[in-house]
């Protein structure tokens, strides 16, 4: 391991993750913006492979529960917090490719299934944007 870090191998590895890890927050971003309400904001902090998501009226917490039922791992922005806020927040790790591979298990898929959760808690139609433009 020593050897790998001191050559110039690593410096490149680690070039070329960071490379495809920025494209996965670009795509999970755009996905977003195409599914979630227009009322919903999406901001992707530095340094991290993370999307914070909020959107006014939603129980992130509720969310949480009923991704989490479904296999989807996401967390409210309410258990980042001491105190009271962002109920209506929650993160969504970008860590994994956005493929459309048709595989029912795919990350696209989960995404696909929490829009719909969401749009069954705030009780209403959201209004489907153009189509998604992911790699395949």
């Amino acid at each position: 391991m020593a050897e790998f870090i001191n050559t110039c191998e690593y410096r490149s590895h680690v070039n070329k993750i960071r490379t495809v890890l920025n494209q996965h927050i670009h795509y999970y971003q755009q996905f977003l913006l195409e599914h979630l309400p227009a009322t919903a904001k999406i901001s992707a902090p530095q340094g991290g492979i993370v999307l914070w998501v909020q959107i006014p009226s939603l129980n992130a917490v509720q969310l949480e529960k009923e991704a989490n039922k479904q296999g989807i791992d996401i967390r409210s922005g309410a258990c980042f917090s001491t105190h009271d806020f962002y109920h209506d927040c929650f993160r969504l790790n970008c860590g994994w490719p956005l493929q459309n591979t048709g595989d029912k298990h795919s990350t696209y898929q989960q995404l696909i299934s929490l829009c719909g959760i969401i749009e069954q808690l705030l009780n209403c139609p959201i209004a489907k944007n153009k189509r998604s433009h992911l790699p395949n």
